[in-house]
């Protein structure tokens, strides 16, 4: 496994100076589609066996933060400019709860709940010898 994680920070390395190679050349795609007036602009590689897409979404409105939305509900524009949204998600401590449910409410609420497993995150930590972890100095 040692040889595969070693690996594994090579192919990162690779990766982070791909991405980093790909800005000045994405920075002039934007240029050039900016400059072309268009909401979608293509340019070909010479062989033609590669196409960059640059797709420009329209401008839009949103919120500035720390906006006062009180103020604005009493405006007769509110409902016609603001969308408003309600989510809901399952607290962190909810599964802590269920026990001290009757089973008639615990029934209900498993019926509306679902357990599931995430996928474990994998990370890489680049450290500053083979034997010592970086500090948040180093990274």
């Amino acid at each position: 496994m040692e040889v595969k994680v070693e690996a594994a920070s090579i192919l990162w390395d690779l990766s982070e100076q791909a991405k980093r190679a790909l800005e000045p050349f994405k920075d002039q795609l934007r240029d050039l589609a900016r400059d072309s007036g268009e909401s979608t602009y293509k340019a070909a590689s010479s062989d033609g066996m590669t196409e960059a897409t640059v797709i420009t979404p329209a401008q839009r409105l949103s919120l500035r933060k720390g906006v006062d939305m009180e103020q604005l509900r009493g405006s007769k524009w509110f409902g016609t400019l603001i969308e408003e949204k309600t989510s809901y998600t399952v607290r962190r401590t909810a599964a802590d709860h269920l026990n001290q449910l009757t089973t008639s409410e615990r029934d209900q609420w498993l019926d509306a709940l679902s357990y599931n497993d995430p996928t474990p995150r994998v990370s890489f930590t680049r450290m500053t010898s083979h034997h010592h972890p970086a500090t948040k100095e180093d990274v």
